[in-house]
């Protein structure tokens, strides 16, 4: 199955930032375009549940969402986990950076 990325929309910043991390961490992820809210598929509808786009489902079928949540582990799993800080301090400036952008940009 390999891994899959979903949106309502393929231009949003958010499903960009994901893109990019999987193409710097070398991992192949499948877009597909799902309905914003609700949708009249109920399987989708179960399996979506509480998150939102962009998600990323691995081989598994486990579901992951949450900009950052996505791009760390797409990094992790494509061995450029040092892209997210080598040490506490870059760690902790990564994180910080990350999240004004997801609470600012989109607001």
């Amino acid at each position: 199955m390999g891994y899959k990325l979903y949106a309502w929309t393929n231009q949003h910043f958010f499903l960009y930032t994901c893109q990019i991390a999987a193409k710097m961490a070398g991992v192949e992820c499948a877009y597909e375009q799902k309905p914003y809210g609700k949708s009249e598929d109920k399987d989708w509808n179960a399996k979506k549940a509480h998150h939102s786009y962009p998600i990323l489902e691995l081989e598994d079928g486990k579901m992951l969402s949450q900009t950052n949540a996505v791009c760390s582990y797409l990094l992790k799993v494509g061995g450029k986990a040092d892209m997210l800080g080598s040490n506490a301090f870059e760690q902790a400036t990564v994180n910080c950076w990350t999240t004004y952008v997801t609470t600012t940009v989109d607001a």
